[in-house]
């Protein structure tokens, strides 16, 4: 599995985040088959950081999926820590089938002081991961992983409690993808279609030590008009994380709320023509405002100033296909520089930079991009 090498690569990468202007740029993460590198936009230079773990090609093949999945998401939002999976066979000494048995080994990185890799145990021989989420103080991890809600304390990664979450809800099977994310008071696992069969979402609310606060669903009925998928869904109102349901024009149309005494959960958003956009978590207040149009296999990026003037449109990016959803939930394919003013994107020529008004394609491609912690806000738009 090779953990080990991930420590050169975050100690070489964020080791360099700014604390000033004068310091150099901050390397962008950049996922490739199976090996993470470390782009600098100063002299436009990538460095190998983790070579793809063993068996990568016959994985990849056989079994569909990332091998070593970063995203967006499994950096916690002080941009501290670094979660990351390696997929690896459960089997090693045998040839690679589309019947082998794969199991996932889970990793946390202190970039502070990368020395070594935390070998996260979820108490599990074989294990799925599918989806991870950091409470909104950093100070918690949460791991969807077996149909089971783990919680984990920051402080010493110690495992304080695991919760049976069981498996999708009957009503949104075959077709189902399966996710948490954090809210103010705790964590949300949604059970949701990948968009092509607008059935609907259903809601499970915990709070942060994994009790069940409330469950709801909403569906085609209760919400008409919307597709029951966006890019970004969990998006701060208000400075309260709420999810957004957007209309067959990326306009948001509905909020859904995760406060206990919350009866009707999901409500109409009145307060105007917005749609939901994504900005630096370290700067949100001065950041680019990126919004996501025309989602299919592909999609439009549209770029906006802090106050959402529009800048630029970017078209035609080709959707990250993982799991059951074809998307951008995680920043797979764009990401914020950590100041907010400079967008990168993988287009079909390679890694892009756009800012102050120009992009420039780069030689370098990629399957995944991370530059900072993301985070979702509401962007009004033009009547």
């Amino acid at each position: 599995m090779r953990p080990i090498i991930v420590v050169i690569l975050l100690c070489s990468l964020f080791a360099l985040l700014p604390a000033n202007a004068q310091e150099a740029p901050t390397p962008i993460i950049a996922v490739k088959d199976g090996s993470i590198y470390a782009f600098s936009p100063a002299n436009d230079s990538a460095e190998p950081l983790l070579s793809a773990p063993d068996h990568y090609a016959e994985i990849a093949e056989n079994n569909r999926k990332p091998v070593v999945l970063t995203s967006a998401e499994w950096l916690s939002p002080d941009g501290r820590y670094l979660a990351y999976r390696v997929i690896v066979p459960t089997n090693s000494a045998i040839a690679i089938t589309p019947t082998s048995r794969f199991t996932q080994a889970l990793f946390v990185l202190d970039l502070h002081d990368p020395k070594s890799s935390v070998s996260i145990n979820l108490g599990t021989d074989e294990t799925t991961i599918e989806s991870v989420a950091w409470s909104l103080d950093n100070t918690r991890l949460y791991v969807l992983a077996n149909h089971t809600l783990n919680i984990l304390a920051r402080d010493d990664w110690a495992l304080q409690t695991s919760v049976d979450v069981g498996g999708p809800h009957p009503s949104q099977a075959p077709v189902i993808s399966r996710r948490i994310f954090a809210s103010d008071a705790g964590v949300v696992l949604v059970d949701a279609t990948d968009g092509r069969q607008p059935i609907g979402i259903n809601f499970t609310v915990f709070d942060a030590d994994g009790g069940q606060v409330t469950a709801f669903q909403a569906d085609w009925n209760s919400t008409p008009g919307t597709t029951f998928y966006s890019p970004f869904e969990p998006l701060e109102v208000d400075g309260i994380v709420q999810y957004g349901f957007v209309d067959n024009y990326n306009t948001l149309v509905y909020l859904g709320s995760f406060a206990p005494a919350t009866v009707n959960a999901v409500e109409d958003f009145n307060r105007g023509y917005a749609t939901i956009g994504m900005v630096s978590r370290n700067a949100p207040e001065t950041s680019l405002q990126v919004t996501v149009f025309g989602y299919e296999t592909t999609f439009d990026l549209s770029v906006r100033d802090a106050q959402g003037s529009w800048l630029a449109d970017i078209p035609q990016l080709r959707a990250f296909a993982y799991g059951g959803y074809s998307g951008d939930h995680f920043g797979t394919r764009f990401a914020l520089s950590p100041d907010g003013q400079t967008l990168a994107y993988l287009s079909d020529k390679g890694l892009a930079i756009w800012h102050e008004g120009e992009s420039r394609t780069l030689d370098f491609t990629a399957d995944v991009i991370i530059w900072s912690p993301p985070q979702y806000v509401t962007v009004d738009l033009p009547q």
